[in-house]
């Protein structure tokens, strides 16, 4: 059988073939499946189930479910699939809520900010870039954070609590991070203003960036490129490739990942100068929001409201099992 790269999959859940012919890499890896379900690829070309889900305390976790095949004691996709289901309503039985990651939130429409996110958040591939539905969000966010390629899982949360160009992020330097200060300076050359930007980063872009660091080779980007001649960031299509893998071409664009912000803001009635004065390119257009300390905090609390609003879509209780 001829094998394929992960990067090749074209739908999800991924047809036991798919799955099957999957090469195995020099790096474990997992490619998710259905409803929180992970396809667990060994360097040994072993391949097992797990399903990806929260902890009381709210850590996530690994819940082994068994290994792929169509032997006796093996498990199909669809198996595994219902499998988890299975746990689910059990853990359900038993008066112990288990939501899986990629699970609908159904708390979400209740929270304040996405009350009437519906009505100004309009989905589908017309738009100039597509994005979800507000329904949808909660399944994209817990997509987003249960990525195994983690620079690239950390880099689309960043696009979607910072609300920055995927071109500004990708480019981005370490050496333009303060983040003891939680601060970005956004070098004037990657927008299309002439001057520097600031933008303050939340509580939880902060340890995003941490965790990044953690993984950081030589070289000034974030996101370095594969080239080691020639430091240069990931390429312009590396983002979409990401969104792609997860499972949401033509539903999802990275540039649509920032209108959810607007949207969401929009939704609930915060004042536009300041959602303007958040936005690199937007800055010239919030006058009237006060001298920089003051707008540098009116920003900070807005992408720090947004980010609470974003964990709260992921926040129900949940438990071991």
């Amino acid at each position: 059988m001829q094998q394929m790269k992960r990067q090749d999959i074209e739908r999800r859940p991924m047809p036991d073939a798919v799955i099957e012919s999957l090469e195995p890499e020099a790096q474990m890896y997992r490619e998710h499946h259905a409803d929180g379900v992970y396809l667990r690829v060994m360097p040994n070309g072993m391949k097992d189930w797990q399903l990806h889900y929260q902890r009381e305390d709210g850590t996530w976790s690994w819940l082994e479910l068994g290994n792929f095949g169509k032997a006796q004691d093996q498990l199909t996709g669809q198996f595994a699939r219902q499998m988890a289901i299975e746990l689910i309503e059990e853990a359900k039985s038993r008066g112990v809520p288990l939501l899986p990651a990629n699970a609908p939130a159904p708390a979400i429409m209740a929270q304040p900010a996405f009350a009437q996110l519906d009505s100004v958040l309009v989905p589908g591939k017309s738009a100039p870039f597509p994005h979800v539905s507000a329904a949808e969000l909660p399944a994209l966010l817990r997509a987003l954070r249960a990525y195994s390629v983690r620079p690239m899982a950390i880099g689309l949360q960043l696009l979607l609590l910072l609300g920055v160009r995927p071109a500004e992020l990708r480019a981005a330097e370490w050496a333009e991070f303060d983040l003891a200060a939680g601060l970005w300076n956004v070098a004037a050359g990657r927008h299309k203003q002439r001057e520097d930007f600031l933008l303050p980063l939340p509580t939880q872009a902060i340890q995003l960036l941490h965790e990044l660091h953690a993984h950081r080779t030589t070289g000034p980007f974030l996101f370095p490129g594969r080239s080691k001649s020639l430091p240069k960031p990931v390429g312009n299509m590396a983002f979409n490739h990401a969104l792609d893998r997860l499972g949401y071409k033509g539903r999802q664009t990275p540039n649509g990942l920032r209108t959810l912000l607007s949207a969401a803001a929009q939704a609930a009635g915060k004042d536009h100068r300041i959602v303007d004065s958040a936005y690199v390119h937007k800055r010239k257009k919030a006058a009237g929001t006060g001298n920089q300390q003051q707008t540098l905090s009116q920003r900070l609390e807005l992408l720090q409201w947004w980010a609470a609003e974003l964990d709260a879509m992921v926040a129900a209780p949940m438990a071991s099992i």
